[in-house]
């Protein structure tokens, strides 16, 4: 990309003759206003650097608008807005922006990184514009798709402007910072602001005393973080105009600082914050239990693969009164989630909680695991899936450390269990008839279910969800199949998936029936030829694409799926 910055204008910063030159070669590429924006040349050049040869769809208002003037009253400064055609959710959402003005000279102006926290992918800005151009939006999504936003803006010599102020006067108020948030509506994202005191120097400006060029200075990196999760990031290029200043969204669902960093390239950093308060806000209200069968309780997870907003808290967490004391079914996906799961459980009863039961190696359902130890509450798990989570668990912290911030995951701690069993049991202690059950490796190694007989409910744990696409990634195929026969037998009336809504002996059908078809699909393309690459594109289940997860956790499938027949010969005698 460094190298692509100058190849059309690499003259300019030597003489005025080679900037000429450069404005005479764009303006024989055609770049009228009517042209075909594919036509550009510069253009195909920064496509193959940034995209190879993956396929970049028109934008609708649907996916993402590129909002600029057709002719720019100021060419140093002109005005660019992205408009995503919808909100940042799990199932859906827009990860990076690429803004690229054609015909200047370092055409690859932004790329802009977007999460869930920030609400919208929306940015506002102001660039310097050479000579007319086309502007480019291109959208990444979610699931890899390209989309692409485009305007024709005419104007010139932006990059070459002198600047706003003199040298002595831009030194003076160099990194004065400011960043301030319109509103502190805690239901929608709301729209904040950082400005920013910088010459932000391309590099091409020609100083009228000296003859000489003035160096290039200017903003190179942006991070926003709200309570330490990352809201915005961006690598910028010469292209911002001069006092950098972006409006962008963020979606405050807690309490937290809003943080701001600059970088720029003379390694100066500059840096604001300013507290967001929300005492009521969505991840801060109380939990509420609710009651499912007689003494047998739901903490129900929030919909969506891995909800930022919601603090992660996704997996299902239950809770059964018994005679003599609780057993609480998975701890949550933090210590202050596990904290609120206790405070949820001893507004129901004030009985002791005997036993904690993790039924699976996933984040959501154990990391809050020492908010019950901390309190003296034991906490088992089956031995083969406490290895996978001593194996695997660190990175699994460290990346909800980074997406939900340190503030949220303060305490959370890969925990010892306090027991390890390795087989299916009756749960002591409760007065109460509890059944853990264990199948073998299944959906994973170790996970187990918890039956509670009296009222035939089952807490399904990695063995079932609800309208959720189910992870193949540790599970052994037969031993899941078997599994879900095993359960046909049971006097079994309701069930608590792993994440959803409780649900019927139907959602046994219905996991049994998407890892058929997955397994069906892949084996077939196997043996039609299809290679490893194009494996996600292909073996498309349409039957279950209303799933939560199927944009994201159905690809990793269908490629688990295809490279195991793959290993099996490696590794045969």
């Amino acid at each position: 990309m460094q190298a692509l910055r100058y190849t059309f204008f690499s003259g300019l910063l030597l003489c005025c003759i080679a900037l000429c030159s450069g404005v005479a070669q764009a303006q024989a590429l055609g770049n009228a206003s009517g042209d075909n924006p594919e036509d550009s040349a510069i253009w195909q050049k920064v496509r193959t650097s940034l995209f190879q040869n993956r396929p970049i769809t028109a934008a609708g208002q649907d996916v993402i608008a590129l909002e600029a003037p057709t002719r720019a009253e100021d060419a140093a400064i002109v005005p660019i807005a992205l408009r995503a055609g919808f909100a940042q959710t799990p199932q859906r959402f827009i990860d990076k922006v690429y803004l690229v003005i054609d015909n200047n000279p370092s055409p690859i102006s932004a790329t802009f990184h977007f999460t869930q926290l920030s609400g919208r992918a929306d940015i506002e800005t102001r660039v310097r514009i050479e000579q007319y151009t086309f502007v480019r939006a291109i959208a990444e999504t979610n699931d890899g798709k390209l989309y692409m936003a485009t305007r024709f803006v005419k104007a010139s010599g932006g990059c070459s402007a002198p600047p706003g102020k003199d040298a002595q006067a831009a030194l003076a108020s160099l990194g004065r910072i400011r960043l301030r948030v319109e509103d502190n509506n805690a239901s929608q994202p709301v729209l904040a602001q950082l400005m920013l005191s910088h010459p932000n120097t391309s590099g091409l400006v020609m100083d009228q005393v000296t003859r000489l060029y003035a160096p290039a200075d200017y903003v190179r990196a942006l991070r926003v973080t709200l309570g330490g999760a990352p809201v915005l990031t961006a690598e910028l290029d010469i292209s911002i105009s001069e006092n950098p200043n972006f409006r962008f969204y963020v979606f405050p669902r807690a309490s937290g600082e809003l943080r701001a960093e600059v970088d720029d390239t003379q390694d100066r950093h500059f840096a604001a914050s300013i507290p967001i308060q929300h005492p009521q806000g969505v991840a801060e209200q109380p939990l509420a239990a609710q009651q499912v069968a007689p003494g047998v309780y739901l903490l129900p997870g929030a919909s969506g693969e891995a909800d930022v907003a919601n603090q992660g808290r996704i997996g299902n967490v239950g809770f059964i009164v018994g005679e003599a004391g609780v057993l609480v079914i998975n701890t949550g996906t933090s210590f202050r989630h596990g904290q609120a799961l206790l405070q949820a459980i001893r507004r129901v009863t004030d009985k002791p909680i005997v036993l904690a039961l993790v039924t699976h190696t996933r984040p959501e359902f154990l990391l809050g695991a020492a908010a019950f130890q901390a309190q003296g509450i034991p906490v088992h798990m089956h031995h083969a899936a406490a290895e996978l989570m001593r194996g695997r668990c660190e990175r699994c912290l460290k990346k909800l450390q980074t997406l939900l911030g340190t503030d949220a995951m303060q305490g959370s701690v890969i925990f010892k269990p306090d027991a390890e069993f390795t087989q299916a049991s009756a749960v002591a202690g409760m007065g109460r008839n509890i059944q853990v059950l264990y199948f073998g490796h299944s959906s994973g190694p170790g996970d187990v279910a918890v039956l509670d007989v009296a009222t035939g409910t089952l807490f399904a744990g990695g063995l079932l969800d609800n309208q959720r696409i189910p992870d193949v990634q540790d599970g052994d195929a037969t031993g899941w199949h078997s599994a879900l026969q095993s359960l046909h037998k049971l006097p079994i009336r309701q069930i608590v998936p792993g994440h959803g809504a409780v649900g019927s002996m139907a959602l046994v059908d219905d996991t049994g029936r998407y890892l058929s078809q997955l397994e069906a699909r892949v084996a077939a393309l196997l043996e039609g030829g299809t290679q490893l690459a194009a494996i996600t594109e292909a073996a498309t289940l349409p039957a279950f694409a209303h799933w939560d997860g199927y944009a994201t956790i159905h690809p990793r499938n269908a490629t688990a799926v295809y490279v195991r027949p793959e290993r099996a010969k490696l590794f045969k005698p």
